[in-house]
Order: C-alpha cells, then sequence, then structure tokens
C-alpha cells in the first residue's frame, strides 16, 4: 500500500510557499526537485522523504522552529 502525505504537511508546505512568494516552479529550482513533486506534496498524494524535505526547507529558507517544525511534520505518514 502506498502512503499519502498528511495533509497537514501538504497544506503547510503550501503555506510558506505563498508565503516566500514562489511558484511551485521557482520552489522546485531551488529545491532541486521537479514541479510535479511540489504539486504532489502540496496536494498531499506522495510522501517526501528526508532529502527531498531538507531540500525544500532550504529552498523555503526555513530557519529555526519553523525549519524543525517542517521537517518533523514531513516525516509524519
Amino acid at each position: 500500500m502506498k502512503l499519502k502525505q498528511r495533509p497537514e504537511f501538504a497544506s503547510l508546505c503550501a503555506s510558506y510557499r505563498r508565503e516566500a512568494g514562489l511558484t511551485q516552479r521557482a520552489l522546485a529550482n531551488a529545491a532541486q526537485t521537479s514541479r510535479g513533486n511540489i504539486s504532489s506534496w502540496e496536494s498531499a498524494t506522495i510522501p517526501i522523504g528526508p532529502t527531498s524535505a531538507r531540500r525544500l526547507a532550504d529552498g523555503l529558507r526555513l530557519r529555526g522552529i519553523r525549519r524543525k517544525d517542517f521537517q518533523v511534520r514531513s516525516e509524519e505518514t
């Protein structure tokens, strides 16, 4: 059975992206992934792995508690 990402992480991801003023494509470029992956993570259709979560946090320029919270939520399935 394929696990999906939790909706809480998906909405957090989309919220942080919009807050940063980034399109899905711009975030994908910054996070070294595809726009399709960003879309899938934001719609909770596929889980995100730890390396991708770190790259996404980097692309979003998350720091401190926001980064830690983002990473913890990305690990919840």
